[in-house]
């Protein structure tokens, strides 16, 4: 009998592979966590681990070790990739489908008990989120529950994530009342890929192998089955390198400026904006708060809001898997997170809460938190629509927006505003509301507020506000293509998520947006903003580098059919950085 496809049996090791585990290099999981516990920040120098010195370990096998270990490469390299990619290519049709077949049985005016709950369901969204959220916007929703739900199932078979999670609970009160009409019919086709998810993730018992599963299915999502809900909410990845410099700068500020660590009684940390929960995620990991001050900061001093709910599955999953991992006891569920538009929470009162009820709880008791202390994250990049024909214009916050013109905008020598309700800008001025007697801003933000003459008045009012702003301009080429005689050649390389461990592609242009949110892409020309000035972003050291590492191979700084690997240097030395990988600044406040 064939053995089963999730089992891996290893039926000897020689000698050699013994030795060669003794001096093994540290996992995935310990690397990136000793990045995340040594990591830059303001204040720090680089460690040692940065000098290209590699730390060895010695250990024996423990049983299952290297079972488990062969389990996590797997996730990465092997499985039914053909399969994922044409899930991927799919999952635009099907969502589709059951958004349609939705909107059929809630329309229809003789399903009045579907109607009623439907209609009470999109009432407390607009009361726990935004009273601009449409029924179509509702029906997205519950579209992507039903894809998802069967997903993390499969992932986290023993521990029922859909059970446990209070927004999973209320999408399913809703959708019971529905399946009455066959809803599910369309999930058959997707039985298959169910089954894929099920084999790639039993056995994996790490964080690491079912985070690379998670990040891919967020990825492929998205990028396909509605890319204007990744535009308008200025959807992106987060580089951990960023995040931990952000993290490791903060918690020197605070220590500097307030006399506190990130693990103190009473520091309360919120992410805004987790995303698929990154920055908490390496907070987590980095033990800038002790074993002994983790359980009680993870249940009551951590919050986190997001408004995109596959999104916040996953952002839940991740510091789920990230804190257990950390504490190896029971499995417990993340009590901070919000499912929530941030910018809405004091826009009105909490009303409603008859099917979202633990979430609604949840939102109250963040609200009523008067000394935020630290406030990190990756704020939204949204100032609105790109055409008046894509109905996708950002949401209107009339207290927020309010706040904006009072301050930035009062200031302001400009004739133009439009930039200041950028969603960054609105993140900044609410964050800076939400600090009350004191506390540290740390954000990703885009570049635009440090010199655009629509900021003045945001520069002024920051400045006035805040004892001390700290600004890590990361150098980034001022355009790729700044016009249209500019040739330039765009050397884009794969990231998270990918179907594929690395691939690159030289072009001279950039294909979509996809490579712009899930790629790196580094230019082989540096152009001034007015398209002037043209430089080579190959430098001689770098170019240097790469003839020794490849002596056998002629390699010119001019790439022709016969020698294009000279396209790949700037991955590793030139002074261009990824187009996803924006600037950071954060600021404090005494």
């Amino acid at each position: 009998m064939a053995p089963a496809p999730s089992k891996i049996e290893i039926i000897a090791v020689n000698d050699r592979a013994i030795r060669n585990a003794k001096r093994r290099r540290q996992s995935l999981t310990e690397r990136l966590r000793a990045r995340a516990q040594g990591g830059e920040g303001i204040g720090t120098s680089p460690s040692p681990a940065d000098t290209g010195t590699q730390t060895e370990l010695e250990f024996e096998f423990e049983p299952g070790e290297l079972e488990r270990a062969i389990h996590a490469r797997i996730v990465e390299k092997c499985g039914r990739r053909t399969y994922w990619e044409n899930w991927a290519n799919d999952i635009a049709r099907i969502a589709q489908t059951h958004i349609t077949r939705i909107e059929t049985i809630v329309r229809n005016p003789a399903n009045r008990k579907e109607r009623r709950a439907f209609q009470t369901f999109v009432e407390e969204l607009r009361d726990d989120f935004n009273p601009a959220i449409t029924e179509n916007e509702v029906i997205e929703m519950l579209a992507q529950h039903l894809i998802t739900q069967p997903v993390f199932e499969a992932l986290f078979e023993g521990y029922s994530f859909t059970d446990n999670n209070p927004v999973s609970q209320g999408m399913r009160e809703t959708l019971n009342l529905l399946n009455g009409h066959h809803l599910g019919k369309e999930a058959d086709t997707l039985q298959g890929f169910y089954a894929s998810v099920k084999m790639r993730a039993e056995g994996i018992d790490n964080v690491a192998g079912k985070q690379r599963i998670v990040v891919e299915l967020y990825d492929k999502f998205f990028r396909n089955a509605f890319p204007r809900v990744t535009e308008r909410l200025g959807i992106v990845y987060t580089p951990v390198e960023v995040v931990d410099f952000i993290l490791h700068s903060i918690d020197h500020l605070l220590r500097q400026e307030f006399g506190q660590t990130l693990g103190n009684p009473g520091v309360h940390i919120l992410d805004p904006f987790v995303g698929t929960g990154t920055f908490i995620t390496r907070l987590l990991q980095s033990d800038l708060i002790t074993p002994e001050e983790l359980p009680y900061k993870y249940r009551h001093e951590i919050h986190a809001n997001e408004i995109v709910l596959l999104a916040y599955y996953i952002a839940a999953i991740n510091i789920e898997m990230a804190y257990h991992e950390q504490m190896g006891d029971e499995y417990e569920p993340f009590p901070g997170i919000c499912l929530t538009d941030t910018f809405q929470m004091y826009e009105s009162d909490d009303l409603i809460s008859e099917i979202l009820v633990d979430n609604s709880n949840r939102r109250t008791q963040q609200k009523e938190l008067k000394d935020i202390r630290v406030i990190m994250g990756n704020p939204p990049y949204s100032a609105g629509q790109r055409s008046e024909n894509d109905n996708n214009d950002n949401i209107e916050y009339p207290l927020l927006d309010q706040r904006i013109r009072t301050t930035y905008a009062e200031r302001s020598e400009a004739t133009l505003s439009k930039a200041l309700y950028d969603s960054y800008i609105r993140a900044i001025r609410w964050g800076s509301d939400r600090l009350g007697k004191g506390g540290i801003i740390g954000f990703v933000t885009n570049a635009g507020w440090i010199e655009g003459n629509a900021m003045d008045g945001l520069r002024k009012y920051l400045a006035e506000e805040f004892s001390s702003i700290y600004n890590e301009r990361v150098y980034q080429m001022p355009r790729i293509f700044p016009n249209a005689e500019a040739g330039n050649v765009v050397i884009c390389l794969t990231g998270l998520g990918e179907s594929r461990g690395f691939s690159t592609l030289i072009a001279s242009v950039i294909p979509n947006f996809h490579f712009i949110a899930g790629s790196q892409c580094f230019p082989r020309y540096l152009y001034d903003e007015d398209g002037n000035n043209r430089r080579d972003a190959i430098t001689d050291q770098g170019l240097a580098h790469f003839q020794t590492a490849y002596p056998g191979e002629t390699i010119p700084r001019t790439t022709s059919s016969t020698t294009s690997t000279a396209s790949c240097i700037p991955r590793t030395t030139a002074p261009a950085t990824p187009i996803t990988s924006p600037r950071n600044s954060p600021a404090s406040r005494r």
